[in-house]
């Protein structure tokens, strides 16, 4: 199963996206989904402490984890923009039902929550495997 070969596919975004710039620990494609996987902890107290590089992010590793989806092809060590929130275009990795909560796959794709607490978005079509699926991002 393959990434949308679109890339970010974005179909609505109710006046309310939200994106966020983040760096590469691996390479992205835009349209994927990652993880936020902060290496050390550098923020301090401080707003004048927060940079851009605290916020890190791979390749979806764990669904648990899911933080958004990457707007944009990048490599390791570069800054990307990652979607939080919005309508988008997701590739089905398993059984996408529309309505129900959908949860990030380890692999490539969405599919309908079977885990507590594992949730990104609500699906607003239906889609098998393979396929392709509208979801409201919510991460």
């Amino acid at each position: 199963m393959a990434i949308n070969p679109n890339g970010f596919v974005p179909v609505m975004d109710f006046a309310n996206a939200r994106i966020i710039t983040a760096i590469c620990r691996g390479t992205v494609s835009g349209g994927q989904l990652v993880s936020i996987s902060g290496a050390a902890p550098a923020v301090n107290s401080g707003l004048p402490s927060f940079v851009s590089a605290d916020i890190q992010i791979a390749a979806t590793g764990s669904a648990l984890n899911c933080g958004g989806l990457a707007i944009a092809n990048q490599t390791s060590g570069l800054y990307v923009g990652v979607m939080t929130r919005g309508m988008v275009i997701l590739t089905a990795g398993g059984t996408v039902t529309g309505g129900f909560k959908q949860e990030a796959l380890t692999t490539i794709g969405v599919q309908d929550s079977t885990t507590a607490g594992n949730i990104m978005g609500r699906s607003y079509s239906t889609a098998a495997s393979g396929e392709f699926a509208l979801i409201d991002l919510n991460v």
